[in-house]
């Protein structure tokens, strides 16, 4: 309502307006349809008994290197009040002083910054990144300069417009710290599964003069964090996803582990060219199915030195007719960055029906296997981490 209250911005000609005596609007006049008349409210003003000035002197006292950014004065109120809004570097408080006596009537903690609000001492590293941590995670695995890490997170400008958020995902997605600008990835180090930080990140650190098309020039960055898991798809679970297993796994050099399930009696794949058909399903070490040619009903055709290192390693000494459990590290399979599907330093694990060989490997090729390396990072920022598949369905286990 139009009577209720006037705001002023710090810095605007009025603040140095005089007063003298409080008094309240005239009740006969409806302000609810049009604003006041302008010496209605420059008289209103004025008959205060303190300036806007002295107030924003009080309530500036009141607060460390504490900054006025707006007044609202509330007519409403009797006496009337001034509202007073201080800032300093990491907080804002809204204080509330009687026109009449100066004293304060309340003070309150408002937002600062947007998202989460929190209330204490930041930390301010020498980078010039702020932080603010608002749960600590007791978990001994902690995020390093190249750690996959699982994380809940909403981003804003300093305006409070959301930049991006993990609620955008279908699941809470996994990212590389070495994938984050500067100073996410400086605030990130140290954090556990559980920890919960606030970022206030400089421009120099975030997006820097240049910016971009949905962020401005110059601008800060303020980003609230959950770490939900420091490499969670990397390590191998206790009861492993698909057909049961018995025994001790077989365990090669490369760090490849099997179990047979059902040792195959027919012919052998004679090298890593050869070429095969299979049936098989693939799951992340959460249990969760990423690809599935059973699924599908349809057995896939592919050659073995066109897969994963995994797949090259672990079906080349199987036998027809075989099935086996294969247990694959990251380092055999998608590496650091992940691929479609695949988060990113995923362990696979795959169970696979060898049905027949389509194609044995061409003569003189030899029976020893070839290992081959799962992509380096730099291949994969190359190729924008956007590969080709070799066969018309999309097989997330194939090698691009």
């Amino acid at each position: 309502m139009w009577h209720s209250s006037f705001r002023f911005f710090v810095g605007l000609t009025i603040l140095a307006a005089a007063t003298s005596n409080a008094v309240a609007i005239d009740p006969d006049v409806d302000y609810s349809a049009l604003p006041p008349r302008t010496e209605e409210t420059a008289q209103a003003v004025h008959k205060c008994s303190m300036t806007i000035t002295e107030a924003i002197q009080i309530a500036e006292k009141r607060m460390e290197d504490g900054r006025a950014s707006d007044v609202t004065l509330n007519l409403s109120d009797s006496p009337p009040t001034y509202t007073v809004i201080v800032h300093n570097k990491f907080q804002a408080h809204s204080i509330v002083i009687n026109t009449e006596t100066g004293k304060v009537i309340s003070e309150t903690m408002v937002s600062r910054f947007p998202g989460i609000q929190v209330e204490g001492d930041w930390e301010q590293t020498e980078s010039g990144l702020m932080y603010f941590d608002i749960e600590i995670g007791d978990e001994k695995r902690t995020v390093d300069t190249d750690s996959a890490v699982q994380l809940e997170f909403d981003a804003y400008l300093i305006d409070g417009s959301k930049l991006w958020s993990s609620s955008d995902a279908d699941t809470p997605p996994t990212y590389l710290t070495t994938m984050f600008f500067p100073g996410w990835s400086e605030g990130m180090q140290g954090l556990s599964k559980g920890s919960m930080r606030k970022l206030i990140i400089p421009a120099p650190l975030a997006f820097g003069e240049q910016g971009r098309p949905d962020i401005p020039a110059n601008a800060l960055v303020v980003i609230d964090v959950e770490v939900l898991g420091v490499d969670p798809f990397m390590t191998e679970p206790e009861e492993l996803p698909g057909e049961p297993v018995e025994g001790e796994p077989v365990v090669t050099e490369s760090g490849l582990k099997y179990y047979d399930l059902v040792v195959g009696e027919g012919e052998q794949p004679s090298g890593p060219e050869a070429e095969v058909k299979v049936h098989y399903t693939g799951y992340l070490n959460d249990g969760s199915v990423f690809d599935s040619s059973v699924n599908r009903g349809e057995p896939v055709d592919f050659g073995l030195n066109r897969v994963i290192a995994g797949w090259t390693e672990g079906l080349t000494s199987m036998k027809v007719g075989g099935k086996r459990k294969l247990i694959i590290p990251y380092e055999l399979a998608y590496g650091e960055r992940g691929n479609r599907g695949i988060p990113a330093k995923a362990l696979l694990v795959f169970d696979v029906e060898l049905l027949e060989i389509v194609k044995p490997a061409e003569p003189g090729t030899g029976h020893s296997v070839k290992i081959n390396q799962a992509p380096t990072q730099k291949q994969e920022q190359e190729h924008d981490h956007d590969h080709d598949h070799d066969h018309e369905e999309d097989h997330d286990h194939e090698e691009d």
